[in-house]
């Protein structure tokens, strides 16, 4: 692991440095989160009743999940696909948080991720 700290602490992604609080996230989990920077992607619900569009912002992405902020609750466990910059991730809804401001935290667990 102490390589993997090693490589953080001299990546940039974007828009700046890793902070601590990434790299001891990197320690403690074994993965490590690209911050996204808020940006701004598509999400498709594609199953249930509710299959349609929204316009989300990405805010971090690791191997296996995703989070997004949005201002509307999705359903659980539904199958989604996100069109973002990077590529298009697929997977399912794993947890959706309020936020004090009205938005939602949307947790993806990503099963399939295409790079551009």
């Amino acid at each position: 692991m102490e390589e993997v700290v090693h490589f953080l602490k001299g990546m940039d992604v974007e828009t700046g440095a890793f902070n601590e609080f990434m790299i001891n996230r990197a320690v403690e989990t074994g993965e490590v989160a690209l911050p996204v920077h808020e940006e701004s992607a598509v999400a498709w619900v594609l199953e249930g009743p509710d299959r349609q569009k929204y316009d989300v912002r990405a805010a971090d992405l690791s191997e296996t999940g995703l989070m997004l902020s949005m201002d509307q609750r999705l359903p659980l466990g539904v199958w989604a696909k996100i069109n973002m910059r990077c590529g298009i991730v697929f997977g399912r809804i794993r947890r959706v948080a309020p936020r004090p401001n009205g938005e939602f935290r949307v947790f993806i667990r990503v099963d399939e991720l295409i790079p551009r």
